[in-house]
């Protein structure tokens, strides 16, 4: 049989992809990361106390934008920032002066970003490695910039798959976004309800991720985008009675390889576009109906193909919990890759569960 040189070569792709994308640990249900944008100062008089209530983790994206340096009424002093360091939250990169990443300004990128990364350090608090796009503004020339700078996850908002203006949007998936451009799953705006925020939420499940953007809880000098504190307090009883893990963006390296990109960096944006504007839902999963297919595909998936537990997730839709399970009943857990000597046949197996997840 003569195979095509372009099945060959998407082939080979498949393996190199799949030895690369393993979770340091599987990627639980009801993962949430939950960040602050802006150096409100409400961020430390209202946000830490909840977040400290209900031993949550969080990013604290800061900037010396706007007023900050002299209005103490609506902006934290850099020793609050330095207490919520001491506190156990991350302290994120927001670029001195609020600047957006556009193709104009890129020239001054790294001195935005030094910035920032200077008055860390002058407080005791480490060179950030997680950065937010300020104003929501993204291009693509950014993300060599953010990388030479030492920063592994960025997070952007819902746009542009979701319009900016009633702060919806889409949950991370690891494999498929680029670490650099996290899209938010929510960015709570004045109007919204706990419906808005549920719906959010509970996009966290197979694999994929909910980061949440938040800014101030009042934020009085933005009130586009306020939270209420009455409210605010609900969305995070409902994360901790519901059994949701709340983390910062830096933990995120427990679960996600941050240095394994994929080959185009808006390839998901532009799925999540089309199936958005034909009203269709991007999960294409199934399983196995009896036993033994069962084990047969998840010895493709995972012993093959070397999928991690996310990736099984999205092509079975599964639990974690569930995979993690059933590779351990039929002792699939670590085996080794299968070795083919030259003169053996050729083992060609389908993709599991239908559609390969990092081709969606």
């Amino acid at each position: 049989m003569r195979l095509d040189n372009r099945f060959v070569f998407a082939a080979a792709l498949l393996v190199v992809l799949s030895n690369q994308l393993v979770a340091l640990e599987p990627i639980p249900e009801k993962l949430v990361v939950l960040t602050f944008d802006d150096s409100v100062r409400s961020h430390f008089t209202v946000v830490r106390p909840i977040l400290q209530k209900y031993d949550f983790g969080a990013t604290f994206f800061v900037t010396e934008g706007f007023d900050f340096p002299t209005n103490k009424q609506d902006y934290m002093t850099w020793e609050q920032i330095a207490q919520l360091h001491k506190d156990g939250f991350e302290i994120g990169n927001h670029t001195r002066d609020h600047m957006g990443v556009t193709a104009k300004d890129l020239p001054k990128l790294k001195e935005q970003l030094e910035g920032i990364a200077i008055r860390c350090e002058e407080h005791g608090i480490p060179r950030p490695t997680s950065f937010a796009f300020p104003g929501n503004a993204i291009d693509e020339g950014g993300l060599p910039i953010l990388r030479e700078h030492g920063i592994r996850f960025a997070r952007r908002g819902g746009a542009p798959e979701y319009p900016y203006e009633r702060g919806r949007g889409s949950a991370y998936e690891p494999g498929l976004d680029h670490p650099l451009l996290i899209p938010s799953a929510g960015d709570a705006r004045p109007d919204w309800e706990m419906d808005d925020f549920t719906n959010a939420v509970a996009q966290a499940q197979r694999g994929r991720i909910a980061v949440l953007q938040f800014h101030g809880v009042p934020d009085n000098a933005h009130p586009w985008v306020h939270t209420q504190p009455d409210k605010f307090e609900a969305y995070m009883r409902y994360l901790a009675l519901g059994g949701f893990r709340v983390i910062a963006m830096r933990d995120l390296e427990k679960y996600v390889d941050w240095d394994v990109t994929p080959q185009k960096y808006d390839g998901v944006i532009k799925d999540r576009q089309q199936a958005i504007a034909n009203h269709t839902s991007r999960d294409n999963y199934r399983w196995a109906n009896d036993r033994d297919k069962s084990r047969a595909w998840l010895e493709n998936m995972a012993v093959y193909h070397r999928f991690s537990t996310s990736e099984i997730c999205s092509a079975t839709g599964l639990p974690a919990a569930k995979v993690e399970q059933l590779l351990t009943d039929f002792q699939l857990v670590d085996q080794p890759y299968p070795t083919h000597q030259a003169d053996e046949p050729l083992t060609v197996l389908p993709y599991p569960g239908g559609r390969h997840p990092r081709l969606s």
